[in-house]
């Protein structure tokens, strides 16, 4: 009787990167075309972990630890974020939706630069004051909604008083905390991503973390992006 054909040992250094890379990806909230369509353009086309070689595989578990790093995943201490520079970020809930707005912005490709100086520039050319951090509640509103009409002009509608209602409903009958505007204006910014690379709307973002959102908005801003640029 011809003995059974033994499959051929796992590769131990393949199987810890392919753990790296599905754990990191879910972290990031990507889902499973997330995590191909971003290996295919990395790797000229190829979609599955297992076409990829050794030196490709190590370099996509490198580069999913990075995003995850970016979108300040597995961070025990982070001050405040590389892309904002050196310059300190405006304290306030309003400096923070102008800083929302003007990332936003920056992840639909309507600009270039993400810092804090970048935003500070903006707004010194639109009210005169030389930077969110010396701006009062009247300037901060000014540039609110200035940044909220050109999101307009964009396509982009960020949240308003009913969707942040509609979306902390859905969240708290599904268990969860309601996010307030933070988190319906980043469930806002997914929908409008995805519909800018041809992806169906999901409602799965209703059930995500801040940090979860944020870590999608990443990936799919740098693919907004990188279309653009193409």
């Amino acid at each position: 009787m011809t003995a059974a054909r033994r499959k051929a040992p796992a590769d131990p250094a393949r199987t810890r990167y392919y753990a790296a890379i599905h754990a990191g990806a879910k972290a990031l909230g990507w889902d499973e075309d997330m995590r191909r369509d971003t290996m295919a353009a990395r790797y000229g086309g190829l979609r599955s972990a297992k076409d990829l070689g050794l030196e490709q595989l190590r370099d996509f578990a490198r580069y999913i630890g990075d995003a995850q790093q970016a979108a300040g995943l597995k961070l025990a201490r982070r001050r405040q974020p590389a892309r904002a520079g050196k310059r300190p970020l405006a304290p306030g809930d309003q400096a923070a939706k102008v800083r929302a707005l003007w990332l936003s912005l920056y992840h639909l490709g309507a600009l270039s630069d993400p810092s804090e100086a970048a935003v500070d520039a903006w707004v010194q050319r639109q009210t005169g004051v030389a930077s969110l951090r010396f701006a009062d509640q009247a300037v901060a509103d000014r540039a609110i909604r200035g940044l909220r009409n050109w999101c307009t002009r964009c396509g982009f509608a960020p949240a308003d008083a009913s969707t942040v209602r509609l979306i902390d409903a859905t969240r708290m009958a599904a268990g969860l905390d309601a996010g307030g505007y933070r988190v319906a204006s980043k469930v806002q910014l997914v929908a409008t991503l995805r519909e800018r690379l041809g992806r169906p709307w999901s409602n799965d973002t209703y059930r995500m973390s801040a940090e979860e959102l944020d870590a999608l908005i990443e990936q799919l801003g740098w693919r907004v992006r990188a279309r653009a640029q193409r």
